[in-house]
């Protein structure tokens, strides 16, 4: 038994031990988990610490209003530095109020927001308005959350002032409705386009203008009803535009009303883009300016009748003058309300009405027009005026702007250089003359020779052949100096002959031979080969003057395209109802470059050794006759020059009246003529004829003869050395007046062949002008014309 309690003593012992070993163990591991609590807890409120820092740092500094709340109470615990500058509240003032009181009164939900703060834990980004000290109210943005402050539980309220955003926003939602309100009520045309300039929005304004509604017009192209014209200025400005996106401002362009009338408008627009910086488009306005254009239009014309120098008509589509300015009323010479009442074609010679009625039909179509054209002034005096014509809207209605320039002094300046060409090409041509006139003289001198020689031995025959032959040279030597003063126009007004049916084979021969100085035997080496071919019957109607001159012109032409000489085809012949005139020359051609131009007034590739006339000159000529020139050449290979007139009838011969001559009764015929040998060749002539001829060397002896006796017809010269042909006929005038006698007819006798002003032929009381030289035959036949006409017009007993 006791060894027993031995047993269970021992084991105590040893449970008891081990209990202790147990027991220890623990404390070693409580001993460490002790220190482990303690340096955790150390790093925690180290990490605390480091928080509060932090928390305190951004409170402190934080740009937002940061209020610590009483949960229950809703009492101002706490607040950082910006929110007591931005409520204007010291510290102490707002520790002494709720957070009620800094809201603006209304916010009744607050106490439902501060419930579901502390149920959920964070309030929701909420709208309010603080109530600042001096009364005003900010709008804020605020959201909050709950905190341990002072070992309560709190709540903290974060508020955002959004007052300038608010204001922007707001501004911008009355930006948007005002531009609402402005694109519905203006007259203007809003419109938005994307990357390909296609209509995205458009407001009503484009109805206002277009006629087109903003549905029917998004979709469509910007282009979307312009002219041909604008839209290809346009698609350049685009092109640029996408390259090189900008605003741009007040570009004018035109559409077409849904009535089809053009509308011109004046657009602005700037640069759409996205966040990438990538163009999306454009936005702009586009503004009807028509009526300022038309205004405008109408400022300009104003303001050109005012200041320019040439005259300006404006007129209807009819031809009826609406205006006109103060030049064009001294040019035409009506008073301003007679020329408002007149259509234009009234001021037109007949035979240019077609060509105003071409240019009408071209203004008419939109084109502006250049024209030559004749008017004439209140007096009938021609003017030659260029005229440059345009379509103008003018009152609303269509009509036409027409300015004119004068070219008479132009035409005066290019006569004189012409006139100098001339001149130049006859004394050119001098020494052929000279040589002409020395082989005339020599037939006169040698045929003289002969009739006298005749004469003497009694051959009455031979000696009437004789003197045929120095009648036939004296005629021809008179028709070398017509045409020479035909070519270089001596006469006045621009006229050296009438319009005749003229040979033009005849006309040819006569060329050739007159410019035979500038190609045959030269005292050079260069040859040329003039060929002359005709056909009879080559009639064409024109003045033999001005054919000529084209003749002459073409000729020397052709000559200087062969400097170094060749050979030159002339040729003649009828074709159906036309004549064709050709020259080829063998010459170095015409490029085409310069053909383009080879009758353009002033243009020529020879200097200053040609005006550029010739050639102009001559196709002005022919085509006043309704005629063409035509011109083929090569360089290398000659040209070809061809004139085209239409044909005509050969011209009939001109006979001596007969039944003029037939009357035998005696004439009275008083000549004064200072040169001598004309008057013992008149005396001659007249001796045993019907003609009764009385001769005086001066005026004064005419004047004498003239008051003894009764004279049927006078012929005076115009250049004598006391007193002119001019004041012989007023001194027989003012006799004839002053003793009540009949006018009796009185002709002037002139080596100058140029037309004289009829005021002054009528002061003079001339009654025709007889050109030197005239034959016998041809005078007698005047004087009887002369006297007829004369006794035709006297008072008879019938019309006393």
């Amino acid at each position: 038994m006791i060894l027993n309690m031995k047993k269970r003593t021992r084991r105590k012992v040893v449970d008891i031990e081990e209990m202790l070993v147990s027991s220890e163990r623990k404390i070693d591991i409580l001993t460490n988990l002790l220190k482990e609590a303690s340096a955790e807890f150390q790093r925690s409120l180290e990490q605390i610490t480091v928080s509060e820092t932090n928390f305190r740092a951004i409170f402190e500094n934080a740009p937002e209003a940061i209020i610590v709340l009483d949960k229950n109470t809703r009492r101002i615990l706490d607040c950082n530095p910006f929110t007591i500058d931005w409520l204007g509240y010291s510290r102490e003032e707002l520790f002494s109020l709720h957070y009620d009181d800094i809201l603006e009164p209304g916010a009744s939900d607050i106490d439902n927001n501060v419930q579901k703060i502390m149920q959920n834990g964070l309030i929701r980004v909420l709208d309010r308005r603080f109530v600042m000290k001096d009364g005003t109210v900010a709008d804020a943005e605020v959201t909050g959350t709950t905190i341990q402050f002072r070992g309560k539980n709190c709540l903290v309220v974060l508020a955002r002032d959004v007052t300038e955003r608010k204001s922007a926003r707001d501004a911008l939602l009355q930006s948007e409705q005002r531009f609402r309100d402005i694109a519905t009520h203006l007259p203007d045309w809003i419109w938005e386009v994307n990357h390909d300039w296609i209509y995205t929005y458009s407001s009503v304004g484009a109805k206002n203008i277009l006629g087109y509604s903003a549905d029917e017009l998004i979709g469509k192209p910007i282009w979307e009803r312009m002219p041909r014209a604008d839209k290809e200025a346009l698609l350049k400005v685009l092109a640029v535009a996408r390259l090189r996106p900008s605003a741009f401002k007040l570009y004018e362009s035109r559409r077409r009303h849904r009535d089809n009338h053009i509308v011109h408008l004046e657009s602005s627009g700037v640069p759409l883009f996205d966040d990438s910086g990538n163009l999306t488009g454009y936005r702009g306005i586009h503004r009807d300016v028509t009526q300022r254009k038309q205004l405008e239009e109408f400022s300009r014309y104003k303001e050109l009748f005012e200041s320019v120098s040439d005259p300006v008509f404006i007129l209807d589509f009819n031809g009826k003058f609406l205006e006109v300015n103060d030049v064009a009323v001294e040019h035409l010479g009506y008073p301003r309300e007679s020329i408002l009442t007149m259509r234009v074609k009234s001021l037109v010679a007949d035979g240019q009405r077609d060509k105003l009625f071409l240019s009408g039909e071209k203004v008419r179509i939109g084109e502006t027009v250049q024209f030559e054209l004749e008017m004439l002034r209140r007096s009938g005096e021609l003017i030659p005026f260029e005229f440059h014509a345009r379509p103008i809207v003018y009152k609303g209605q269509p009509a036409v702007l027409s300015v004119g320039r004068d070219l008479s002094m132009r035409k005066k300046l290019e006569q004189a250089l012409v006139m100098t060409e001339r001149l130049s090409a006859v004394g050119e041509m001098a020494s052929g003359v000279a040589h002409n006139f020395n082989n005339l003289l020599q037939m006169i001198l040698g045929a003289a020779d002969a009739a006298a020689a005749k004469l003497a031995s009694g051959k009455m025959r031979d000696a009437a052949e004789a003197v045929a032959k120095i009648q036939e040279a004296s005629q021809r030597a008179a028709e070398v100096v017509r045409r020479i003063k035909d070519f270089t126009h001596f006469r006045e007004n621009g006229s050296a002959s009438r319009e005749t049916s003229i040979d033009l084979g005849e006309l040819l021969k006569e060329a050739v031979q007159l410019t035979q100085p500038l190609w045959k035997d030269l005292p050079d080496s260069r040859k040329y080969d003039v060929r002359l071919v005709q056909t009879d019957k080559c009639f064409a109607m024109g003045k033999p003057s001005e054919i000529y001159e084209v003749i002459v012109n073409l000729i020397r032409n052709a000559l200087e395209a062969m400097p170094q000489g060749g050979t030159l085809n002339i040729s003649v012949e009828p074709v159906e109802d036309t004549i064709y005139l050709k020259m080829s020359d063998t010459g170095h051609g015409i490029s085409d470059e310069n053909l383009q131009r080879l009758f353009e007034p002033f243009f020529t590739t020879k200097g200053l050794k040609s005006s550029g006339l010739g050639l102009s000159s001559s196709y002005g000529i022919i085509k006043r006759y309704q005629g063409e020139i035509r011109v083929e050449s090569q360089v290398g290979s000659g040209t070809t020059f061809t004139v085209i007139l239409p044909r005509a009838e050969a011209a009939p011969v001109e006979e001596v009246t007969e039944a003029a001559c037939s009357e035998k009764k005696t004439i009275r015929f008083l000549m004064v003529d200072d040169e001598v040998n004309i008057l013992k060749a008149m005396e001659m002539f007249f001796e045993d004829s019907e003609v009764e001829l009385i001769t005086c060397r001066t005026a004064q002896e005419g004047l004498v003869a003239f008051k003894q006796g009764h004279f049927d017809v006078i012929l005076c010269d115009l250049g004598m050395d006391d007193v002119n042909g001019w004041e012989f006929g007023k001194q027989i005038k003012n006799y004839t007046k002053e003793k009540g006698l009949p006018k009796t007819p009185f002709l002037l006798y002139t080596g100058w062949d140029k037309r004289f002003d009829p005021d002054r032929l009528d002061e003079s009381g001339v009654d025709r002008v007889v050109i030197k030289p005239v034959p016998g035959n041809k005078l007698i036949g005047i004087l009887h014309e002369v006297i007829s006409a004369a006794s035709l017009a006297q008072p008879t007993a019938d019309n006393l």
